[in-house]
């Protein structure tokens, strides 16, 4: 027990000693729906070492092909571009991993084609997005590494991506 309250301090110290998010930076991220067709662009500003706000577009595409029998029954297409603006907390900022909640609200544009044998039905929109996420990113040197974030807007989507500190 001595021997926690010893150890205990001492890693809260190291975890806050180097810090990955510093007030002023910009950072760009790439990321891949691991689901799902996804891709996703996103690019933060740090207002300070725990709180980052920015931007995020989102380009989502399916297709799908409904058979029996090796006949066509019908076909759908789906395709969506989401946009909008994020803000994230981060809780544990060390030099380099840090782990982060935020919120994110924007738009979603959506296309949808469905035909079976003798109905097609088409439909665009644009509707109002809101959700959340929570993510971890990890620095390899020191701008370039790895995010992996779960998120969701109107879906459920796990994103792995790459992220550059400027």
């Amino acid at each position: 027990m001595k021997n926690l309250l010893i150890v205990v301090p001492f890693l809260f110290v190291s975890l806050s000693y180097g810090q990955f998010i510093e007030k002023s930076n910009v950072y760009a991220t790439l990321s891949a729906g691991l689901l799902n067709n996804d891709f996703h662009v996103m690019a933060e500003y740090s207002i300070s070492n725990k709180i980052t706000a920015g931007a995020f577009y989102s380009l989502h595409k399916k297709s799908i092909t409904h058979q029996k029998l090796n006949q066509v029954l019908g076909t759908e297409k789906y395709s969506a571009n989401s946009y909008g603006v994020r803000i994230s907390a981060h809780f544990i900022n060390t030099d380099k991993f840090n782990l982060f909640v935020g919120a994110d609200l924007g738009m979603e544009k959506v296309k949808y084609t469905g035909t079976d044998q003798k109905i097609i039905v088409k439909y665009k929109g644009q509707e109002f997005i809101y959700g959340g996420h929570l993510g971890f990113r990890y620095l390899f040197s020191e701008s370039f590494g790895a995010l992996v974030e779960a998120a969701y807007m109107d879906d459920p989507i796990i994103k792995v991506g790459l992220s550059y500190r400027f």
